[in-house]
């Protein structure tokens, strides 16, 4: 047999519960060979058991193995989410107050920026005038390079979201 077909006849086997998970393999524990296992449910891994597996990452972290396709439903999910606030802000255009979902805390959460700032700095100034509709633009086109105290950046390209 070639090695595809044998891998493909390990992985029609896992999924019958006939060999132990992958993830199992992996760390060399015991499987119980339901679909999905024991072991994995309680690691929190199911989504993954029979067939999957986590890499190992630095240290004792663990990454899932297809972070690009988890990465690209995050942007796609951003996109929404901004397309969703502005249809909502335009909805809202003739009233006097926004709407509760509108509000600076709820739309500073998809800023990605806070992930990176430093614990004991205080929250921006709340206070700020119709000329940062003009930044919030380029920030959309653009992109924000973030810099921290210690002197590490990172920049955040269009989809990353506002400050």
């Amino acid at each position: 047999k070639n090695p595809t077909s044998k891998t493909r006849e390990q992985e029609f086997k896992r999924q019958r519960g006939a060999i132990a998970c992958a993830e199992c393999r992996r760390l060399k524990l015991k499987c119980d060979k339901t679909v999905p296992c024991t072991s994995c449910k309680r690691r929190g891994t199911a989504s993954i058991c029979p067939n999957g597996s986590l890499v190992t990452g630095q240290g004792t972290r663990f990454v899932l193995a297809d972070t690009d396709r988890l990465h690209a439903k995050i942007v796609g999910m951003s996109d929404r989410i901004r397309q969703l606030e502005d249809a909502l802000a335009d909805s809202h255009v003739g009233t006097d107050e926004p709407h509760p979902l509108l509000t600076r805390d709820l739309l500073d959460v998809k800023s990605m920026i806070d992930l990176h700032s430093a614990v004991d700095c205080p929250p921006p100034d709340e206070t700020q005038p119709d000329a940062d509709e003009d930044a919030s633009d380029a920030l959309d086109i653009f992109g924000t390079l973030a810099v921290r105290e210690g002197g590490g950046s990172t920049f955040y390209g269009r989809s990353a979201g506002q400050e």
